[in-house]
């Protein structure tokens, strides 16, 4: 029993895919945390560039995702 809930399987087209999951939804997920989960923040561990470089790469891994792009 692991008291928490699974990690996303971000490599998931189907996750990936929906309208809801943004470049800029990923950005401040991964810089911000998710509160109740989790998943803690990076904002003092990645630099912003570093974390597009993140989203650039889960793209890579799901080809229906949009570009990366915060704005």
């Amino acid at each position: 029993d692991l008291n928490h809930p699974l990690p996303r399987n971000l490599i998931n087209n189907k996750f990936m895919s929906q309208p809801s999951i943004t470049p800029l939804r990923l950005y401040r997920s991964i810089k911000l945390g998710v509160p109740g989960t989790p998943m803690p923040p990076f904002d003092r561990i990645l630099t912003d560039q570093g974390i597009l470089d993140v989203i650039a790469f889960l793209q890579s891994l799901n080809p229906d995702q949009k570009e990366t792009s915060t704005q």
